[in-house]
C-alpha cells in the first residue's frame, strides 16, 4: 500500500491501491490551518470508486500528525471509472484549490473545486485525447503551470487499438474550471518498447518551458513562447541525451527554488535542471 507519514517519518495511513503513491496529492483544508487533505485516485480502472481522500490533522499525536477519526479513504463522486492521473492548482481567488482527474473511458476532465465548505460538484469538461477505458493500460501524468493557466497531460496507452504515447498542453481557467478543448500536442509517437514511455513532465518556474523525460532517459525542452502551435512543436531541444547512466530516470518536479529535480529509480541523488 501506498503510505502516509508524519513528521517523524511513521506511517499513520494508507491508500488501499499499492498504484497511487505517485498519483496523489496534498492540499490545505482552506480556512484551516490544522487540517489537509490527501487526495488520492485509483489507477485500477476495474473499479468505480471515484476519488479517495484522508483529512490529516498536523496537531495530533502530540504535534506529530494523524488522520482524523471517520475521514480516512473517503470516496466522493463515484460511480465512474478513472485513471491514476491527479493535479491540483490554485484557484484563482487565492483561497480555493482545483482538484483535477480524469474519466478512464472518454475525454472527461473532472475539475473539483475545494473550498471552506468542502469539496464541490465536478466541473466536466470534454478535451483532448479520447481513452479507451478498460481495453487499455494507460500511465500518465497531470501538471499544471504555475500561473493556472496551462495543463499538461502525458498518456502512455498500450494495448487495443494501439500502443502510443501523447503528450498534450491545454488552456485552463483557474476560476471557471473549464480545461480549452483545443489542445497543443507536443508529442505523439508510437511506443515501440516499454523504454519509450514518458516518464516526467513539467512546466519551468516562469511558465516559458515545457519539459518532458522518457524512461530511455532522453530530457527534452520546448518553449512555449515561440509563437504558433508549429513554432512551439519545432522549438524541441534535447537537453539529456539517451545514455546507460540515465535509463532509470524517472519523475520531473519543479521545486520552491524555481528548479526541476529530475528523480533516478536506481540511484538516491535527484539531478536538476536549472530552467
Amino acid at each position: 500500500n501506498s503510505r502516509i507519514y508524519d513528521r517523524n517519518h511513521n506511517a499513520i495511513d494508507s491508500f488501499p491501491n499499492s498504484n497511487t503513491g505517485k498519483q496523489s496529492i496534498i492540499i490545505p483544508m482552506p480556512g484551516n490551518g490544522s487540517l489537509y487533505y490527501v487526495f488520492s485516485a485509483s489507477s485500477n480502472i476495474a473499479f468505480n470508486s471515484g476519488v479517495l481522500y484522508t483529512i490529516v490533522n498536523i496537531h495530533l499525536n502530540g504535534g506529530f500528525g494523524g488522520t482524523l477519526p471517520g475521514f480516512r479513504n473517503v470516496s466522493f463522486d463515484s460511480g465512474f471509472q478513472i485513471n491514476n492521473q491527479i493535479a491540483a492548482i490554485h484557484h484563482a481567488n487565492g483561497c480555493d484549490f482545483w482538484i483535477l482527474i480524469h474519466e478512464a473511458i472518454g475525454d472527461a476532465f473532472r475539475a473539483y473545486q475545494v473550498t471552506a465548505n468542502g469539496i464541490q460538484s465536478p466541473v466536466v469538461s470534454n478535451s483532448g485525447e479520447y481513452y479507451q477505458g478498460a481495453n487499455t493500460t494507460i500511465f500518465g501524468l497531470h501538471k499544471f503551470s504555475t500561473d493556472g493557466d496551462k495543463l499538461a497531460v502525458s498518456y502512455n496507452f498500450s494495448g487495443a487499438p494501439s500502443q502510443r504515447n501523447i503528450i498534450e498542453v491545454f488552456g485552463f481557467d483557474d476560476n471557471s474550471g473549464v480545461v480549452n478543448p483545443n489542445p497543443l500536442i507536443i508529442s505523439q509517437n508510437s511506443l515501440s518498447n516499454s523504454a519509450e514511455i514518458v516518464h516526467g513532465i513539467s512546466f519551468s518556474c516562469d511558465n516559458s518551458k515545457f519539459y518532458f523525460s522518457k524512461n530511455t532517459g532522453e530530457i527534452f525542452q520546448y518553449d512555449l513562447n515561440a509563437g504558433s502551435d508549429t513554432a512551439i512543436v519545432n522549438s524541441r531541444i534535447l537537453i539529456n541525451p539517451a545514455n546507460i547512466l540515465s535509463q532509470n530516470i524517472s519523475s520531473l518536479q519543479l521545486g520552491p527554488d524555481h528548479k526541476i529535480y529530475v528523480s533516478n529509480r536506481i540511484k538516491d541523488a535527484l539531478s536538476v535542471i536549472n530552467s
